[in-house]
This record gives structure tokens, sequence and C-alpha cells, in this order.
């Protein structure tokens, strides 16, 4: 075992030389070819030596490997950010090459796909703490930003995977090293796990009955009444189980949260009207409410 982590320290300390190396050539010899070369043999050293050296460790050693500073110290995400670092320096060095022989008109080598460079767009990266109720946003926005970007390769959508979970999500992917074929399978792990609309469903629901009642006729209480019961009908039907069939009890539940005023002021909406009132009739009386409210406080303030 001690054996197989200095190997791994030793492949550390040359992948972070990469670029040095590459620039000891002297700039008579730097071509877009040999950056070119750098960035397989860069890309072999993490795919093939560290990862298959990682999961030997990881087979042979399980549990004395947990009490080894190799894994108290995160030492495969120390090496995982070297390697990012240098395989961008070496694309720089490449692209700027490539550049000066366009402007030779000479036809510059092409780069394979997988190491095209790609700066993400300023958005901030989203952040998961593992709730259910959360990973469908996290899920659209992560996918637009990250996971739908082509340019990207799958071993920098797997660090940004990575440094977007927190918490207890975390231990589902931390021990897969950030390699072309685990980013699916990465990702996949999350989507199958969160993925559960019952769990969904139950999380949804259960935010909804604990909407406290309210205490007062007041513009507060009455929109954190709105506020809830509108995300509970937005969130189901985001996730295919819209409240349609269950309309009756739903509208039902919310009336009981208002007030004995408001209450009163819902029952007159109704009229002489036999038919049971439908979640839309419940959603223009609570936002007229609110309006009533507004013009109220703003009539006070005056």
């Amino acid at each position: 075992m001690e054996k197989l982590i200095a190997s791994q320290q030793k492949l550390h300390g040359r992948i972070a030389r990469s670029g040095e190396n590459l620039c000891k050539a002297g700039a008579a010899k730097l071509c877009a070819a040999l950056a070119q070369s750098a960035l397989k043999i860069l890309d072999r050293k993490w795919a093939k030596q560290f990862e298959d050296q990682h999961e030997r460790l990881q087979s042979e050693y399980g549990d004395r490997l947990e009490k080894n500073p190799y894994m108290k110290d995160d030492f495969v995400s120390v090496m995982e950010t070297e390697y990012l670092q240098q395989r961008a320096e070496l694309l720089e060095i490449e692209q700027g090459l490539a550049k000066v022989l366009v402007g030779r008109n000479v036809k510059p080598m092409q780069a394979e796909p997988s190491s095209s460079r790609s700066v993400l767009p300023r958005i901030q990266l989203p952040q998961f703490s593992g709730k259910f109720e959360d990973w469908p946003a996290f899920r659209d926005l992560f996918r637009s930003i990250v996971v739908d970007k082509t340019a990207l390769s799958k071993v920098e959508k797997m660090h940004y995977l990575k440094t977007s979970v927190k918490g207890d999500v975390d231990q589902l992917i931390r021990n897969l090293p950030s390699t072309q074929e685990n980013f699916e399978r990465a990702w996949a792990t999350l989507t199958e796990h969160f993925e559960n609309k019952r769990l969904l469903v139950r999380s949804y629901l259960s935010a909804f009955t604990s909407l406290p009642k309210m205490k007062s006729d007041s513009a507060a209480d009455l929109w954190g009444i709105f506020h809830g019961v509108v995300s509970t009908v937005g969130a189901l039907e985001g996730i295919g189980r819209p409240i349609t069939d269950g309309s009756d009890l739903f509208v039902h539940l919310v009336i009981k949260l208002l007030d004995a005023k408001t209450r009163r002021e819902w029952k007159n909406s109704l009229g002489k009207s036999s038919l049971p009132p439908s979640y839309e009739a419940l959603r223009g009386f609570l936002q007229e409410q609110l309006m009533t409210q507004e013009v109220s406080t703003q009539g006070c303030l005056r």
C-alpha cells in the first residue's frame, strides 16, 4: 500500500511539471504538435496511471486506506486540481501556437475534440445540499450550464459536479476519480438517487402541511399562505404530479389555513354555487385579497 501511495505522489510531481517540461524544449522547438503530444501524455498519466493505481488501492486496502493521510487529506482532489491546472496551461500554449501558425497561413494540426477548451459563462455554479425538493432546480440549472456544454470535456464536467455538491450527497460520488468515464457514472448516480417522485411528492406536501395558519387578517400571513400554495402546486406540476385529481382536498386544506374573516370572505365569494370550488378560483381569490390588503396598507400609510 505504501509503495502504491509513494507512486501516486511521484506521479503528482510529474503531472505538476507538465507545463514546465514542455517549455524546456525552447521557443525554437515549440509547436502545436508538440503541445498536443504533451496533452496526450498528461491525459494518459491521469486516466491510465493515477486512476488505475487509485482503484487498486481502494480494492486491496479499503479499510486501511481510509485511515491513511492519502484519504484523510483527500489527495485525489489535490491531484485532480493540479491535473486540471496543468491541462489548462498546456491548452493555452497549444492554442497560442496554433494562432501563430494560422497567421503564417499554415494549417495547424487539429486537437482532439476532448482537448477543446471552454470557459464557463459567468454564472455561479449551483450548489446542491441533498434536499429532495431542491433537486429539480439544481438538475435543470447544472444541466444547462455544464452537462449540455459539448465544448467542455467530461473530466472538466466531473470537476464542476464535485464542486457543486455538498454535505451528505458528496459521499455518493466523492471516491470517483475525475475521468472521462466517471462523469456519466456520477451524474447517473445522482439522478437515480434523487429522481424519486415518491420522496419528492412527500417532501413538497410536507412543506405544504407545515404552513402555519393565519393568526390574523394580515397581508404578511396571507402572502405566506399564497406563496406556499403556489410553490407547492408548481413543484408538483414540475414532476408530472399535478393536483388535478385531488384539487377538492387541496382547496379544503388551504381554506383551513385562513383566518376566520378571510374564510367568510371566501364563502361569500362562492355565492350560491353548489359546485366544489376549483384551485384556479381559490388562487384568484387569494390574489384579490392580497391586492385589497396592499391598497388598505397604502391608504393607512398616507
